[in-house]
């Protein structure tokens, strides 16, 4: 598709989600980062832009390769993605810093594989329902007074 040999709507894929399609990304090429600089990719940008809401493009980690790079020059902002308890805060720092270098707007950080079963869960989400209970009761109607819950 980038390289015009085929429509859009030969491989774009609706999905079970109401309103969300997908554009698989097919074989990858010898020389990806040359297609994802070209003229075909900032076409094919644009007339996604146009015919969606949101276009969400994926790419591998900003550190590993140039395609994050590439791709955050054509787009309106882009969202870091972190894995709890494994990205290391100085590859964040570095990938955020690779990305300034080529004016990305970097718009937010999605935090995922977040266990809530451990770490804060367990000692926080107790205490947060012990508060609500007793300042609020039964029929969740407010208390006059608080209660020590610490």
């Amino acid at each position: 598709m980038v390289l015009g040999r085929i429509s859009p709507e030969e491989v774009l894929r609706s999905t079970e989600v109401e309103g969300l399609t997908l554009l698989p990304c097919g074989t990858i090429p010898p020389n990806p980062a040359e297609i994802l600089g070209s003229e075909g990719m900032k076409k094919l940008v644009r007339q996604m832009g146009q015919r969606y809401d949101f276009v969400l493009l994926d790419s591998p980690p900003a550190i590993v390769v140039t395609d994050a790079m590439l791709l955050s020059k054509e787009v309106d902002g882009t969202l870091l993605v972190v894995r709890a308890g494994q990205t290391d805060r100085n590859a964040l720092l570095r990938a955020r810093s690779l990305l300034d270098q080529v004016g990305a707007q970097v718009v937010g950080v999605v935090l995922n594989d977040i266990d809530v079963t451990g770490g804060y869960g367990k000692y926080y989400y107790p205490c947060y329902y012990y508060y609500y209970h007793y300042y609020y009761g039964e029929e969740g109607k407010r208390r006059r007074k608080r209660h020590k819950v610490a």
